[in-house]
This record gives C-alpha cells, sequence and structure tokens, in this order.
C-alpha cells in the first residue's frame, strides 16, 4: 500500500495539479499585496494565466480546484436535518 501512494505521488500529472494548487493560493496573495483594489475577475485571470504558464493543463485544473471549492465551503451546514425541531430526541 505504501509503495502504491510513493508511486502515486511520483506521477508528474499529480505533482502539476498540486502545483496548481499552491499557484492558486500564492498567485492572489502577491496580487493583492502588490494591486489592492483588484477585483476577483482580475485574480482569477492572473492565477489562471500564471499556473498555464508553470506547468500547463494540468497545473490549470490544480488551480481551478480552489476555486470551484471555496463557495461551496462557504454555505452553512444544516446540522440534524430536521429530526430534532425543537426537542431531544
Amino acid at each position: 500500500m505504501a509503495k502504491k501512494l510513493t508511486s502515486m505521488f511520483k506521477s508528474k500529472t499529480i505533482a502539476k495539479i498540486l502545483a496548481g494548487m499552491g499557484v492558486a493560493v500564492a498567485v492572489p496573495m502577491v496580487l493583492n499585496a502588490v494591486y489592492p483594489s483588484a477585483s476577483p475577475t482580475i485574480n482569477k485571470l492572473a492565477t489562471g494565466l500564471t499556473s498555464y504558464t508553470v506547468g500547463g493543463i494540468e497545473t490549470l485544473i490544480g488551480s481551478a480546484i480552489p476555486m470551484f471549492l471555496t463557495p461551496m465551503m462557504r454555505q452553512p451546514v444544516q446540522s440534524g436535518a430536521g429530526l430534532t425541531q425543537g426537542r431531544t430526541l
């Protein structure tokens, strides 16, 4: 099992996707430090162009993953799914 994991992380495709995730974090931070009034569209455009320049389409896919996951993680979670309705079970 451990050999399979290590061989999987030696894959260039996985490495490029992880690099894209790093680019998706680093580029907006640097851009906001240099140009604080940049719009979210400019941030996404700069991230996409930088990630494609760094590693091609795999890195671009890796940088898109956090862009799509972030809005989903900000939504409130409904706990209990209506099972309790004001009382304990």
